[in-house]
């Protein structure tokens, strides 16, 4: 369970409220409820835990990005609790148990969160575009993005090469883009506000 206790231990000197970026992954957490409570929280890292349930990080109207990897969720309705965050832009959600049917999955994340703009690191507007190409299992456009003619095979292939390139992301990278992403926030809060202390 996470506590405020774990929060305060890697966050020191920081309040609940105040925290807007929280790093916590493979921690072996299941109930974070506690984070509903940290409205502030912008960017969040959870990936390799267990967590089950998106209700308590639905309830962050500030929140952009969600790093929710390697979890035991199951059930896609769990997305509606954030089917109303107009700020919510960026999800990673690879490796639960509710993406292993990837078609159905990136269908209904696309659906049901509209403002969202990346999912697993992947535009949004190219999983819409090939799930608009698909027609009963067979890629039905024979255009590229210029609009010229291709190969359907070749698309296909295309295809499922990049399946298997993210597939095969390793941990780092979702840790350097993490990293990155806090580390130019920050420095734009330090250039804007080089006095102030929370």
């Amino acid at each position: 369970m996470l506590t405020k206790e774990i929060i305060e231990k890697k966050y020191p000197g920081k309040k609940l409220e105040k925290i807007k970026y929280l790093d916590l992954w493979v921690k072996d957490l299941e109930n974070v409820d506690i984070i509903s409570q940290m409205k502030s929280l912008k960017i969040i890292n959870f990936s390799g835990n267990k967590i089950s349930s998106l209700k308590p990080f639905g309830k962050l109207e500030h929140l952009k990005e969600l790093y929710i990897r390697n979890n035991n969720i199951s059930n896609i309705e769990e997305i509606n609790y954030h089917k109303d965050n107009e700020n919510l832009k960026s999800l990673w959600m690879s490796k639960n148990p509710v993406s292993k049917n990837e078609k159905e999955f990136r269908k209904a994340i696309a659906e049901k969160v509209p403002n969202l703009s990346t999912l697993d690191n992947t535009p949004i507007s190219e999983i819409k575009k090939n799930l608009d190409n698909i027609k009963d299992g067979e890629i039905i456009d024979n255009t590229d993005n210029n609009g010229n003619k291709v190969d359907n095979d070749k698309k296909d292939e295309d295809f499922q090469n990049n399946k298997v390139a993210e597939e095969n992301m390793e941990k780092t990278e979702e840790d350097q883009i993490f990293a990155d992403l806090i580390g130019d926030v920050y420095k734009k809060e330090e250039v804007k506000n080089p006095k102030k202390n929370e």
